[in-house]
C-alpha cells in the first residue's frame, strides 16, 4: 500500500471515530452516506475501507480513554488477577 493510500485509510478511521465521538457527546447523527474524501476512486476506496474498519471496541476505547474499570480489557484483567 502506498503512503497516500495509507493516509486515506487512516483518514477514514479518524473521521469515523470523530463522528462516533460526536454522537456519544452531543447526539450528532453519523452520516448515512460515506463522506467524499477524494474524486480518485482508489483513494476513496481506501478511505471507505478505513471508515468501515472501525470496530465497537475502537469506538468504546476512543470514547472512554481513561476507563480502567470496565470495557473490553477489564474482563481480561480480572481473569489474569484471579
Amino acid at each position: 500500500m502506498g503512503r497516500n493510500w495509507q493516509w486515506s485509510y487512516d483518514k477514514g478511521r479518524k473521521l469515523r471515530l470523530a463522528a462516533e465521538h460526536a454522537l456519544f457527546k452531543h447526539g450528532t447523527p453519523i452520516p448515512t452516506a460515506l463522506p467524499l474524501h477524494s474524486h480518485d476512486g482508489t483513494m476513496q476506496s481506501y478511505f471507505k475501507q478505513g471508515w468501515h474498519s472501525v470496530t465497537p471496541v475502537d469506538i468504546y476505547q476512543h470514547n472512554h480513554p481513561k476507563d480502567k474499570t470496565s470495557g473490553p480489557n477489564a474482563c481480561r484483567r480480572r481473569l489474569i488477577n484471579d
